[in-house]
């Protein structure tokens, strides 16, 4: 017993599944990268304390808050890296990323 020939596709037409011709089915867009977020008030970087670990020191609602990787400095406000050489700390504010810097307080 033999199958039958399959005849040929049309190039225009959907393949079987329901995709078209001459590829796969087109990927949903990539969601867009999550913009920096705004630092709340009040929070500035003060500083780093160096030894065996880097430490950042951050002031934030009249206190100050010395701090390592992965430390909360309250719920949603994440410390995520420290990097002394560029005088940065990286945090995540409410599941956004937030980049701050040294700052100098102003008279």
């Amino acid at each position: 017993m033999s199958l039958p020939p399959i005849p040929p596709l049309d190039p225009s037409g959907p393949l079987p599944g329901g995709t078209a011709a001459g590829g796969p089915p087109p990927y949903p867009a990539a969601p867009a990268a999550m913009p920096p977020a705004m630092a709340p008030a009040g929070l500035r970087l003060a500083g780093f304390i160096t030894g065996p670990v880097v430490l950042a020191v951050i002031e934030y609602g009249g206190r100050s808050y010395v701090v390592a990787p992965g430390e909360n400095i309250e719920p949603g406000l994440r410390v995520t890296a420290i990097d002394a050489a560029r005088q940065m700390v990286h945090l995540e504010w409410r599941g956004a990323p937030l980049d701050l810097r040294v700052s100098i307080p102003t008279p």
